[in-house]
């Protein structure tokens, strides 16, 4: 799969992502969003955007194709009118996941203790 090149804008209520992709497979478009993800996939292209903010899924959005240009423009609602949303010209902050993971030990080492010796356990 290719990235492909795009751009992300914001007014009060929306996000605008333009997606240049000239070689996708119209009919295959597939585009999703809601959280803080942001997702478009059009043979052979795929991008998947982590978002600072949410976004919501609530049907209000649009999407168009222009095939002289070879680009999507497409219309996200916003969760919060107004909220801002940092930092969109960081591509590559937006292409990682922004959450930190977070992993238990999952082996604890056990010391030796010197007075258990001798001690019945039972079990």
């Amino acid at each position: 799969m290719i990235t492909p090149s795009f751009s992300i804008v914001q007014d009060e209520k929306w996000l605008i992502f333009t997606i240049r992709a000239p070689y996708a497979k119209i009919a295959d478009v597939e585009i999703e969003y809601g959280d803080d993800i942001f997702m478009f996939s059009a043979p052979p292209y795929y991008l998947r955007v982590h978002l600072p903010r949410e976004v919501e899924d609530d049907g209000s959005g649009t999407a168009s194709y222009d095939s002289s240009l070879g680009e999507f423009t497409v219309h996200v609602p916003k969760r919060h009118v107004g909220e801002d949303f940092p930092r969109l010209d960081m591509i590559t902050e937006l292409l990682n996941p922004q959450k930190l993971l977070t992993a238990k030990q999952l082996v604890e080492e056990v010391e030796n203790d010197e007075d258990t010796e001798g001690e019945q356990l039972e079990f």
